[in-house]
């Protein structure tokens, strides 16, 4: 493991300048890869041709929440150099952040002109990660970003200003890392999950010993977390199952199959809860799945097959409660829980 202490930004950091992406309104990639609702309800999305000779991809934003995209509301820019594969809004109508499948991770203003119209300005980007970013989480307070990917490493970086590395740990688990996610209610503390089947708790104020493993390393590849509440973490496996452990006894409460079928279980992909307590799933099937949280046991109170491929993206709004998906067929869906 590396030293928490990391190099000066100037090391790996590379300005990219200040690029105004043409008015013009651009046609989407096919597969919708990311999904991020902000507080104030904007809505950003990262799409990614991946059928073709040359893989393309493309980043929308919106400043409502819609399922029909379209030029009046959004920009979107398709000259990216490396296929996005995760993002986030830092804050509304002003700041994103977006990793890439070889290593980099830029940071981007987005601009709101008087006519409505959004530019979106590449700021400054760092090649810290040998490959993929897999996974980016923002901490409660909005000013630190974690990164976790293929090459087993996690990142800690300053994103109040630009971006800066704080902490760097390497290898941070004994294969890739899926996801990362910082605790609801610390700016310090955050979780991962791994294809080593493990997950750990990480709290960067402990500079000699900043791991704490949750769950031990095993053969079922974890591919997702999430929170529920302060002590609580949900993991999605590789086989389609949902554990939740508890954080303090360091012990799993339960495990619930979400995504078993006649031929095998599907493996998770995404996990996200609200305010609620309300757990969503999706996975490598064309299915979403909603559960309560109150016991051990999920308790699944809503399902939807409404997309024609696998979902990839999901995010609440935090203003009406609803879940948004995106997914491999290009549409963006609204799913409203309060009817089911």
């Amino acid at each position: 493991m590396d030293s928490p202490n990391s190099p000066d930004i100037n090391d790996s950091t590379v300005k990219v300048g200040t690029m105004n992406f043409p008015h013009h309104f651009v046609h989407y990639d096919n597969h919708l890869m990311f999904l991020d609702i902000s507080e104030d309800g904007h809505m950003l999305l990262g799409a990614g041709d991946l059928s073709g000779r040359y893989w393309s991809s493309s980043i929308y934003y919106s400043k409502e929440a819609k399922t029909s995209l379209n030029k009046e509301n959004s920009r979107t820019t398709q000259d990216m150099e490396n296929v996005l594969c995760c993002g986030k809004i830092l804050e509304s109508g002003k700041k994103i952040v977006v990793g890439d499948d070889v290593g980099k991770i830029f940071l981007a203003s987005v601009k709101v002109e008087e006519n409505d119209n959004l530019v979106l300005n590449m700021l400054v980007g760092a090649a810290d990660h040998d490959s993929a970013v897999l996974a980016l989480s923002l901490s409660p307070d909005k000013k630190k970003l974690v990164s976790g990917g293929i090459d087993m490493c996690i990142k800690v970086w300053d994103v109040s200003e630009s971006l800066s590395t704080l902490f760097t740990y390497r290898p941070a688990h004994s294969k890739m890392v899926t996801d990362v996610a910082y605790s609801p209610n610390s700016d310090t503390v955050f979780a991962s999950c791994s294809h080593d089947g493990s997950a750990v708790l990480w709290d960067t104020r402990q500079i000699t010993k900043p791991a704490l493993a949750l769950k031990r390393e095993c053969e079922e590849r974890l591919e997702a977390g999430c929170w529920l509440g302060e002590n609580v973490l949900a993991v999605g496996s590789a086989y389609g199952n949902i554990m939740l452990i508890d954080t303090r006894m360091k012990a799993i409460l339960g495990q619930t199959e979400c995504f078993k079928q006649k031929t095998g279980s599907r493996p998770l992909h995404s996990l996200v809860s609200n305010s609620n307590g309300i757990l969503a799933a999706c996975g490598d099937t064309n299915e979403v799945k909603v559960f309560e949280t109150s016991s051990e046991c999920l308790k699944q109170i809503y399902t939807s097959a409404s997309h024609d491929d696998f979902v990839r993206g999901l995010a609440w709004h935090p203003k009406t409660s609803h879940l948004y998906s995106c997914g491999f067929d290009s549409t963006v869906k609204c799913h409203d829980i309060s009817k089911s």
